[in-house]
């Protein structure tokens, strides 16, 4: 389809932001933010999605609203020591109200108390109206001269699951906040402070009780009677508070109430505000830097410019940044023991804090073997093949490079080979028996179906590529079968010893691939490493070379893997090698997407001919494209990719990350309407080119409106578009195929024709051509296509006139320029 369709997209050398190399450049990103004091820790009320387990950020809650009709109450909060006296409050949630813990007057706004048969309930004057029944006021006051009037707790269940914290006796008091107004409700607002924004910010001001009695996947704790167990956002939950508060007395009324309310984007789940602690990224101290780099950034349609997304930045909140999902970027964030954080950029930083067992590790080839001279298979553990006399003085060469090395052990592959070099090297070191250990897991690669054949033979059959790099025969092994065991081997001396120089003895394929896993490398990255010689130099017979291993986050093949949990398994330590802790939570994946233009590049790290170390991700920056002249997607994108890009790139002090941006709208249906399966007027595209061609369908969608105005698919419209502009076209060339083609046209040569019509139709040619090309780089692809499709209908119209001229002229030099001109 995205061929067929013209799709810009490359394939070919395509980013993926679950990538390893693009996860490690994301750090970096994170690291970036975190140097500038742009990154902290809060706890706030966040639109939570229950199903998804994770809060939305502001750009992802603007693309969820839906209009919905949820039932309201006015319940009456009883006061202490007056009988039959109450504070109304109004609540559009009516399953918060079991975790009210104080009401909200307003300390300015006029407050009466109006007695409606026996009972007397306090509510803004100016609020009355929503009292049905004839009343008297019996007394007024000020919102400031109620603080601290108490009143009895709707619900038990607060005191009872939170009974030992000394903040309750500030709760279920009048407490005055400027958030109160008297435009809607009762001019009293019910507080639950770990339920609203407003709510919390008052709770956290006055020390107010925090207790949650809403679990995070949307449901209530046990133990809360009626309301146990049971998803809060559920109608059933509404109607049954509703019914218990009209039992028990403590319903003034209910209503339906109709406004817009946000959904997670992703699933559809009504969200609810709920407290949470999480990672921000200040963005609000970044607002005015916002605003200045969106000048600079040239919009199409131009009124997203200032409109949509202009108006976005001006009001931008602090990125609600972390998610509490398992698959994901992993937050690069470790905290001590003292609660300190670290925040590290890369897998090198990671490194200095990686807990190592002090350990240093030498690995060594066996000594030459006839069957190495000969380019013989010889794998089996049954093997005898012994050192030749070359191979002997090859090993007590490169022993005496180890003297200084003080080693202490010696872990040697079974073979009869490796483990005649390793007595060599024992003797030659004066180390005791003990010191020399055998692990079947340094064994030569086990090829047994190829047993005295020649390598080439093998590699005939297994080139060293990605594609066979896992492939074997039955009983063989693979490439990855033996990166595998030296992996587990590796890992488990690792955790086995400490502050012991080690020398391992093993085989070429083993020892090549030793280096593999200590550089986390994948399959391809492994088979580079034997190609690029001034990265890794295979090993020849008895070559000695120190093996720098510290332990990384690694998935089952000992490639580098960031995400959980191999990134939760491995062990850091801080400078007093106390133990840290990686953070639980992982990154937003909008900053997954909104940091493309850094992180796509992440694999292009270029290594350092003298330290042999990779360039560090700034410098990689520095070389690379930015910003990009165009990028495009749809309009919803104004709050999610289109800002996430834009935040990046400011965060990262390089301002906008694109130059020009086309903004589209949405695809609907022929009566503008969302299509859906559901509905059933979701329109077929395979047919649809089938039956029109793609060129209809893409000039349709360029020339039937803005670019960021929805479009309304009609197939009538196509038809009239395919007939009026492109049958035009075919009609033109068959005419000219059938009648032109008998003349030498390579030979004609187009002159400045007198004929009026020839000089009409050049002159619009060549208007299209200059406006066009003037519209194309202003990216405004509406008025280039329109042109196109205009003289389209003038060049036919001239076509047949002209061609008209031409069997009916006699005149030679006439009909060579309608035809020279055609």
């Amino acid at each position: 389809f995205t061929d067929r369709i013209g799709y810009w997209v490359d394939n070919t050398d395509a980013y993926f932001t679950f990538d390893s190399h693009y996860v490690e450049a994301l750090w970096s990103v994170i690291k970036k933010i975190n140097d500038r004091g742009l990154l902290y820790k809060d706890y706030r009320i966040v639109p939570w999605c229950s199903r998804c387990g994770t809060g939305l950020s502001s750009h992802e809650l603007a693309q969820g609203y839906v209009d919905v009709k949820d039932l309201s109450v006015y319940a009456k909060f009883k006061l202490i020591g007056f009988d039959k006296a109450y504070f109304l409050a109004w609540t559009t949630t009516p399953w918060t109200l079991p975790g009210n813990v104080a009401l909200a007057v307003g300390a300015d706004m006029e407050y009466v108390e109006a007695k409606v048969g026996d009972e007397i309930f306090v509510l803004a004057k100016e609020r009355l109206s929503i009292i049905s029944e004839p009343y008297e006021i019996i007394a007024t006051h000020k919102g400031s001269e109620m603080v601290g009037m108490k009143y009895e707790p709707l619900y038990p269940y607060f005191l009872e699951l939170n009974k030992d914290d000394e903040k309750n006796e500030k709760a279920f008091q009048i407490y005055t906040a400027d958030f109160v107004t008297s435009e809607d409700g009762t001019g009293i607002v019910h507080t639950a402070v770990m339920y609203g924004a407003d709510d919390f910010a008052l709770g956290t001001a006055l020390g107010l009780p925090k207790f949650h009695l809403v679990k995070e996947d949307g449901h209530f704790l046990d133990g809360m009677d009626f309301l146990s167990g049971r998803f809060v956002k559920d109608e059933e939950v509404a109607i049954d508070i509703i019914k218990d508060l009209a039992h028990r007395g403590q319903l003034f009324k209910k209503e339906k109430y109709e406004h817009s309310y946000p959904h997670c984007w992703r699933c559809k789940t009504p969200l609810i505000y709920y407290a949470r602690d999480s990672w921000y990224v200040s963005m609000s101290k970044l607002r005015e830097d916002l605003i200045s780099e969106n000048q600079k950034i040239n919009w199409e349609p131009s009124h997203i410019k200032e409109g949509r997304f202009g108006e976005w930045l001006r009001e931008v909140k602090d990125w609600a940044f972390s998610r509490e999902r398992y698959w994901g970027t992993p937050l690069p964030i470790w905290k001590k023991e003292d609660g300190e954080h670290l925040v590290l950029g890369s897998v090198e930083e990671i490194k200095k804090y990686t807990k190592k067992s002090g350990n240093k590790y030498f690995v060594m080839r066996h000594g030459e073997t006839q069957s190495n001279l000969d380019g013989l298979i010889d794998s089996l553990s049954s093997s005898k093949t012994a050192l030749t006399e070359n191979g002997v003085e090859q090993v007590l060469k490169a022993s005496q490079s180890l003297q200084d090395r003080k080693i202490d052990l010696i872990i040697s592959s079974p073979l009869v080979r490796t483990r005649e070099t390793a007595s060599i090297v024992q003797k030659d070191l004066g180390l005791s028996d003990e010191s020399v250990i055998v692990d079947q897991r340094l064994c030569e690669m086990k090829i047994a179906s190829y047993e005295g054949h020649t390598w080439g033979e093998f590699h005939k059959d297994f080139p060293k590529t990605v594609e066979f790099f896992g492939a074997k025969k039955d009983g063989d092994e693979s490439y990855q079968d033996v990166k595998n065991r030296v992996g587990e081997f590796l890992y488990e001396i690792e955790e086995k010893y400490s502050n012991k120089n080690i020398l391992i003895l093993t085989h070429g394929a083993p020892a090549w691939l030793m280096f593999s896993v200590m550089e986390g490398k994948n399959q391809e990255g492994t088979l580079v490493m034997v190609r690029n010689l001034e990265q890794f130099h295979y090993f020849q017979n008895a070559e000695i070379q120190e093996l720098p291993f510290v332990a990384l986050s690694h998935n089952e093949k000992y490639e580098f893997d960031p995400h959980r949990p191999y990134i939760d398994k491995l062990q850091l330590v801080d400078e007093n090698s106390l133990p840290m802790t990686r953070v639980k939570e992982v990154a937003d994946v909008w900053f997954d997407s909104g940091a493309m233009p850094f992180a796509q590049y992440a694999d292009e790290r270029k290594l350092n001919a003298d330290t042999k170390k990779l360039e560090s991700f700034e410098d990689l920056w520095k070389r690379t494209p930015y910003p990009a002249d165009f990028i495009s997607e749809a309009i919803d994108q104004t709050r999610g990719w289109f800002y996430t890009l834009l935040s990046v790139g400011v965060l990262m002090e390089r301002g906008t990350p694109y130059k020009n941006v086309i903004c589209l709208g949405h695809l609907l249906d022929k009566d503008g309407k969302k299509m859906s399966k559901s509905i059933g007027n979701v329109v077929e595209p395979w047919e649809q080119m089938d039956k029109y061609g793609v060129d209809v369908i893409r000039l349709w969608m360029y020339s039937v409106n803005q670019p960021g105005e929805g479009k309304n698919y009609d197939e009538k419209i196509i038809l009239e578009l395919s007939r009026k502009v492109f049958a035009l076209l075919d009609n033109c060339y068959v005419f000219f195929d059938q009648y032109g083609n008998d003349l030498k046209t390579k030979d004609l040569q187009l002159k400045t024709s007198p004929h009026v019509l020839d000089q009409w139709i050049i002159s619009l040619l060549h208007k299209m051509i200059i406006e066009g090309t003037s519209a194309m780089e202003r990216y405004d692809l509406f008025t280039a296509s329109r042109m196109i499709r205009d003289f389209v209908n003038d060049f036919s119209t001239w076509y047949i006139r002209r061609s008209r001229d031409r069997f009916k002229s006699d005149d030679i030099e006439d009909k060579n320029n309608a035809l020279a001109t055609t």
